[in-house]
């Protein structure tokens, strides 16, 4: 992606849309990494299903299910 899209992108999302967005990215947003930058005692996502990761969030996690849809749309495979 090109630096003048990527602004672009950028630009149409909130603050907090477009912060979330770089932390996903970068994958520092879930319980995984603040446990291994001793943030978080434990690495488990609150579904307790799983270790909450970038992934788990955005495949399997039920608690995400309708931001999913929202940001995503209805993905077909």
């Amino acid at each position: 992606m090109s630096q003048k899209k990527g602004a672009q992108l950028y630009q149409r999302l909130t603050k907090p849309e477009a912060a979330i967005l770089i932390q996903v990215t970068s994958r520092k947003i879930n319980q995984g990494y603040l446990k291994r930058i001793k943030v978080a005692d434990t690495a488990v996502c609150q579904c307790q299903r799983s270790n909450e990761t970038v992934s788990h969030i955005l495949d399997d996690c039920f608690q995400f299910g309708a931001q999913r849809r929202t940001y995503l749309g209805q993905l077909t495979v």
